[in-house]
């Protein structure tokens, strides 16, 4: 029996750190009266489909916010915005922050995004994407919304037997509400609502479900021919440089690092690992350049564990920034004032995280 009164967060992770982080961000919103939460966490799951049809099977909670776990929900009143747009209107059935009016019609989606507001890290930088929007609207109707964030009132089976990846099950799930006579809509925002800590894609099998989309949906998609093989070396020469990365930077062989780090620079590597590497080194130089003894990362020997570390740190940066209570700030605090993290870190770090509003 369906619960009228419950709201479901469901994050599929395969990340225990980012879903933890993504958990204390919906811990700070307000709770609606006569609602209780719960979250959903689907692990090991083969596609993201697959995981949020389990998610319906398992939850009779009438509102489900299906979400990555790298999008940090800022707005607090989350919740009792979400209720009040569906309450507006019986026939909408999903709501995203970000979304397009209009779908390319090769059905190269991700390039299309133009309706919606979202703050977004590329791995080296924030930005904040405000896109259309009309504050004499309380929402715009659209084609398709981004799965950053994808909340529903209706359950509508995910395509599972087309999309058995982590590509397109966005926009296959917004036609799907349509076909089921749902509306799809993006609020308007006049703060952005979600900060997606999304680095970039590496599109490794983006043409593969792009064609199954052409092919399944040809009233929305022209059939436009697709490569797919250049796409695919290009995502196989990006691996091999960043495994040589990982392993200069794991046995601190600086030097070489910073040599192939001075070939790629400037160009438009997909790779999150790879960006990350790239300021972990622009900090040791910072350091190493002002006569400063290299951050506490320095000490640490496994890649994922430098990893950890540097996310770790730009996350409470980020709970500072939006004034979220957090008993790891005063760990970094600490951490800054002993010297183990620089001065020359922090800033480096704030300029990847924290949005410039500013425009410098």
């Amino acid at each position: 029996m369906i619960n009228n009164n419950q709201i479901a967060f469901i994050i599929c992770t395969n990340n225990l750190q980012y879903y933890n982080e993504c958990v204390r961000y919906i811990q700070d919103l307000a709770v609606p009266e006569e609602y209780d939460i719960d979250i959903i966490s689907i692990q090991d799951a083969r596609s993201m489909t697959e995981a949020y049809n389990e998610a319906i099977a398992s939850s009779n909670a009438k509102y489900k916010v299906y979400l990555h776990q790298d999008t940090f929900i800022l707005n607090r009143e989350f919740m009792n915005d979400i209720l009040a747009i569906f309450a507006k209107d019986e026939k909408i059935g999903m709501i995203g922050v970000i979304g397009t009016r209009e779908l390319s019609i090769d059905a190269n989606c991700y390039l299309g995004w133009n309706v919606g507001s979202v703050y977004a890290c590329d791995g080296f930088c924030t930005f904040e994407a405000k896109l259309l929007q009309n504050n004499q609207m309380m929402y715009i109707p659209v084609k398709a919304i981004d799965g950053l964030v994808m909340v529903t009132q209706y359950d509508v089976s995910w395509r599972q037997d087309l999309l058995d990846g982590w590509d397109f099950y966005d926009v296959s799930q917004s036609l799907e509400m349509q076909k089921n006579g749902f509306k799809v809509v993006v609020p308007y925002q006049k703060d952005t609502w979600c900060y997606h800590d999304c680095g970039v894609s590496n599109l490794k099998n983006y043409n593969l479900y792009r064609r199954r989309m052409i092919k399944e949906y040809p009233e929305v998609f022209s059939g436009k021919k697709v490569e797919m093989e250049l796409e695919k070396e290009r995502v196989r020469q990006v691996e091999r440089i960043r495994d040589i990365m990982i392993c200069l930077l794991e046995k601190r062989a600086y030097k070489e690092l910073n040599e192939t780090i001075e070939k790629i620079r400037g160009l438009d590597i997909k790779d999150n690992q790879i960006r990350e590497i790239i300021n972990i080194m622009d900090i040791y130089s910072a350091e190493e350049h002002n006569g400063v003894i290299h951050s506490e990362w320095t000490n640490l020997k496994k890649w994922e564990d430098i990893q950890s570390y540097y996310n770790w740190c730009r996350w409470v940066l980020l709970r500072i920034e939006y004034g979220r209570e957090d008993e790891r700030i005063v760990e970094l605090e600490d951490s800054i004032e002993s010297g183990k993290i620089s001065r020359e870190a922090v800033y480096k770090l704030i300029k990847v995280t924290i949005p410039d509003r500013n425009g410098e």
